[in-house]
């Protein structure tokens, strides 16, 4: 288990415990055994909790009230009834063994954890426990990926047709939310990048805002995605796996979530192919993935990248940041391959184009047109 309590820690410790046993009151769980799994950056605490009657595991999550815009369509309450509705649908309509959401006494899928000694209450959610066991990036071998493809794909296939209610609030994952005007790499990227490192960028988010409108957003490419699937957000129990924390889920392309997981396995190097390949077989089996489409995973795999760039940017010193010392250089040096392919793919197209023309010429200079008197 990981803990990180910061602070005077049995003093946090009391005042978290406190607040998990607020909320659990409100699922008639106030006898439950409770344990800390994690505090995260911004506020986050994640429980284990076991009845006592039951002996059933469940999770529970608590947040902070959100402090702005940006925060407030992925951690309002209505963001996280949003996510606890789909992941209900996953279920019932797509009978994928995703986290349930447990209702509280009253029916709200949310409710308020208070504790004395702290300022704000905290929005809390309560799920199921999914079991299983969870693998690190460097075990997962090529029929794991298959089964993760697989998954994948039964929660795109899922969110193709899914009815979303009314007043279903989820962030929107695109190019403005990669490429912005407002995005930390326009507005401090010189602070680290050279003239011609920031023209490649600028390069680089024209071919990808190309791309999306190439692909579009019908029901076929564009819906509901995952957005975090990586090893850590994986369950394996036998012959499945389980995705979870489904926090980062929003409206963004399909494609996405494979260029995720595929980027996350880049550096096993050699290895990497075979499971990059495995990953799409295992999608296949259960939805079409065309080979165009498939040409587009680089550009998502391009915008993850600098999403997670825009993220160290926003640090005071993102030089000096464990991360960013190698992050920086790398992510400049995968975009120049980026553009330069797209470039170089543009030439191919042109020339055949160019070759007809120039032989178009010559045939005209060595068989002029007969003109009749």
């Amino acid at each position: 288990m990981e803990y990180d309590l910061g602070g005077s820690r049995t003093g946090e410790a009391q005042l978290q415990t406190e607040l998990a046993r607020s909320a659990l009151q409100q699922y008639g769980m106030q006898d439950a055994n409770v344990a800390l799994i994690r505090a995260r950056g911004g506020g986050t605490l994640v429980f284990r909790a076991s009845s006592s009657e039951t002996e059933e595991d469940f999770l529970l999550k608590m947040y902070l009230p959100p402090r702005s815009q940006r925060k407030a369509v992925s951690r309002s309450e209505a963001a996280l009834r949003s996510q606890l509705l789909w992941q209900s649908a996953l279920r019932r309509e797509a009978e994928l063994p995703v986290q349930e959401p447990v209702l509280t006494s009253e029916g709200e899928l949310t409710s308020l954890a208070r504790a004395d000694g702290s300022a704000e209450p905290r929005i809390a959610v309560l799920m199921s426990w999914v079991p299983g066991e969870q693998k690190a990036p460097e075990e997962l071998s090529r029929k794991e990926l298959r089964m993760m493809g697989a998954h994948t794909a039964r929660l795109h296939r899922h969110a193709e047709s899914y009815a979303h209610p009314e007043g279903f609030v989820r962030p929107q994952w695109g190019w403005r939310s990669t490429f912005g005007g407002s995005r930390p790499l326009w507005k401090r990227g010189r602070e680290f990048y050279s003239a011609d490192e920031m023209a490649i960028f600028r390069a680089a988010s024209e071919y990808v805002r190309r791309d999306l409108r190439s692909l579009g957003k019908g029901n076929g490419v564009y819906g509901l995605i995952h957005r975090d699937i990586q090893a850590k957000n994986l369950v394996f129990d036998g012959e499945q796996v389980h995705a979870i924390d489904f926090e980062s889920c929003g409206w963004g392309h399909y494609l996405f979530d494979l260029a995720l997981i595929s980027l996350r396995l880049e550096w096993r190097g050699e290895e990497h192919a075979g499971l990059h390949e495995a990953l799409l077989e295992g999608y296949r089996r259960v939805r079409p993935l065309s080979r165009d489409h498939e040409q587009y995973l680089e550009t998502f795999a391009v915008m993850r990248i600098v999403e997670r760039l825009n993220v160290l940017l926003r640090l005071e010193d993102p030089a000096s940041h464990h991360q960013g010392r190698t992050y920086l250089p790398e992510a400049a040096k995968r975009l120049e391959r980026f553009v330069e392919t797209k470039r170089n793919r543009g030439v191919r197209k042109l020339f055949p184009v160019r070759v007809r023309y120039a032989l178009g010429r010559l045939k005209t200079a060595l068989y002029p047109r007969r003109t009749t008197v």
